[in-house]
């Protein structure tokens, strides 16, 4: 494709497309990271009793499926909603458990990753999406 015509890849891909696909893949592959140390995720949901298990699988499960979601763009917003919760919970739980401020905690990043994802929910997939596709062409 060249650059000139209607059509071309820098016509269709627009940079929310590119920053929703990364987020998509990271938030997976975070996702895949979570299952190979689920002890990891099991300890942070300790602090709310009884729900501790499915607290865990509820967040791998939210950033592996919605995180491919994001990526393909299906359903964008409610993917990115989901995983903008999961992460207002980590702010809450995780890193309110050790004090939001204490070093080590990546607090910053979190928060960018969450401002990141309201972005998403609010901006929606864009053309270079499943989402698009499937309402223009079917």
């Amino acid at each position: 494709m060249t650059g000139n015509g209607n059509n071309s890849l820098f016509n269709l891909i627009k940079p929310m497309d590119i920053l929703r696909i990364y987020m998509g893949l990271a938030l997976s592959v975070k996702g895949i990271y979570f299952l190979s140390d689920m002890e990891k995720v099991l300890k942070l949901g300790q602090e709310i009793p009884m729900f501790d298990t499915f607290l865990a699988w509820v967040v791998v499960g939210i950033h592996v499926v919605c995180g491919i979601s994001l990526a393909i763009g299906f359903w964008t917003r409610m993917s990115a909603a989901l995983n903008f919760f999961v992460l207002a919970g980590a702010v809450l739980f995780v890193h309110g458990q050790n004090g939001l401020f204490a070093s080590g905690q990546q607090l910053e990043f979190t928060l960018l990753i969450a401002f990141i994802l309201g972005l998403l929910t609010w901006a929606g997939s864009g053309k270079f999406s499943f989402d698009y596709y499937a309402e223009n062409e079917l």
